[in-house]
């Protein structure tokens, strides 16, 4: 299998030079891939291939007269942009990416990828050197081994700092059962991650003078004229806060999720459509939206909490760790009382205050909601995957969780039921 190892990179002011032109003709390839598959579509009603685009690419490389800095560019390099070219529009026929998008230069991540050739050594226990077509051998922090066979590495400059992603082919890895205890986990604001055991996730919070700062800078960026050394100089400010903020953001849910999933045998979460929640909430002209302001502080709220990272982080480490990931229709699990499965708005008085009006159970709104989504996961093994006896016995005692025996009722059943309240 193949697996990512991404370190800090520190090259020399050559380097950068070549890198920085790097990423200028990549970002220039793949817009006018993009540019030659609108206007082929919109003349011809079809648009060119990757292999298409490969050849008019060599052919555009060897007229001198055209565009002659494009020979100083590595071919593969370039072609690797038409490929990304390629892969935007299969994600967006398959309707899981919106259509793409021209790549601008003031953007603050700008990237190319080295698909071969691509070597490294180590020089001492904390550096080590990469090799890169076209650019040589550039330093890195060897902060992990590679411990693998190097396929390719792909080279970002974010937020002011170079990184480079090295795929590495390792060995399959499948741990056997761990033999945990099975967790829920609800995904929240005020609480990235409650468990069905109690215990709370919180993602680190940026403080009230980090958030007074940003937004000292933004009001400075908004002032300063469109385009000047000196806007550029504070967007680049602005991008090493917003880098810094997503390197916390993914620390936490690596770990996070590597407790889950080496602690329990089974992990169970809500699935949850994350793109969708997190749209925006202005509407059109003939149709305003309403709350706009409070739905995109939701918005930011959400994503800065990771959800999506989470259960993307989950699909491998559970794999890894020897337990089991199972995702279950989150509907009305805030709602409904694990004890003895009564469904209603009510029962949720406040953010954090759960209290049946049926049962008269009282928790924690959060590890309530992660009991019924566990729940909710056994008793989906029990009824649709054929080993789910053996599963459900490697995690040991499930008898304190309420409605984990109990067959889970339809989710129409459980509408009527508070409609009726």
């Amino acid at each position: 299998m193949f697996v990512g190892r991404r370190y800090r990179l520190y090259p020399t002011p050559t380097q950068e030079q070549k890198m920085l032109r790097f990423c200028g003709a990549r970002r220039f390839i793949y817009n006018l891939g993009l540019e030659q598959r609108k206007l082929a579509y919109s003349v011809a009603g079809h648009s060119p291939g990757y292999a298409r685009q490969c050849e008019d690419l060599k052919e555009l490389r060897n007229d001198p007269d055209i565009l002659p800095w494009l020979k100083e560019i590595p071919q593969q390099i370039l072609q690797q942009a038409l490929k990304d070219v390629e892969a935007a529009f299969v994600r967006f026929f398959k309707g899981i990416a919106y259509y793409p998008r021209f790549k601008s230069r003031n953007g603050s991540r700008q990237t190319f990828r080295v698909p071969q050739h691509v070597g490294a050594h180590k020089i001492n226990r904390k550096w080590a050197e990469v090799k890169l077509q076209g650019i040589g051998w550039v330093r890195y922090r060897r902060s992990k081994a590679l411990d693998g066979k190097l396929k390719q590495a792909t080279i970002t400059f974010v937020g002011g700092d170079w990184h480079v992603a090295i795929q590495v082919e390792v060995p399959d890895r499948a741990d056997p059962p761990n033999g945990g205890n099975a967790v829920g986990i609800d995904r929240g604001v005020v609480h990235a991650i409650a468990a069905s055991d109690g215990e709370p996730f919180d993602m680190p919070k940026c403080t009230a003078k980090e958030d007074e700062r940003l937004l000292r800078l933004e009001r400075k960026r908004e002032r300063q004229s469109k385009g000047s050394k000196n806007q550029r100089r504070t967007k680049r400010k602005i991008a090493r806060y917003h880098a810094k903020r997503a390197r916390c953001r993914y620390d936490f849910c690596h770990k996070a999720t590597t407790i889950l999933s080496k602690a329990h045998g089974i992990v169970v979460l809500e699935a949850l459509k994350v793109r969708n929640m997190t749209r925006s909430a202005r509407g059109t002209i003939d149709a305003p939206g309403t709350n706009v302001a409070q739905k995109s502080g939701l918005n930011r709220a959400i994503l800065e909490s990771g959800w999506g990272i989470i259960e993307k982080i989950l699909d491998y480490k559970c794999l890894w760790y020897g337990s089991m990931k199972v995702v279950v229709d989150a509907a009305y699990s805030s709602q409904e009382c694990s004890q003895c499965g009564y469904t209603h708005e009510d029962n949720r008085k406040t953010q954090a205050v759960f209290s049946c009006l049926e049962c008269g159970y009282t928790a924690n709104a959060d590890t309530n909601a992660a009991k019924v989504i566990l729940g909710r996961g056994i008793a989906l093994l029990e009824k649709s995957v054929p080993a789910a006896g053996l599963a459900v016995a490697a995690c040991g005692d499930l008898s304190g969780y309420g409605s984990v025996k109990q067959e889970p009722e339809g989710l129409d059943q459980k509408r009527s039921l508070a409609q009726a309240a």
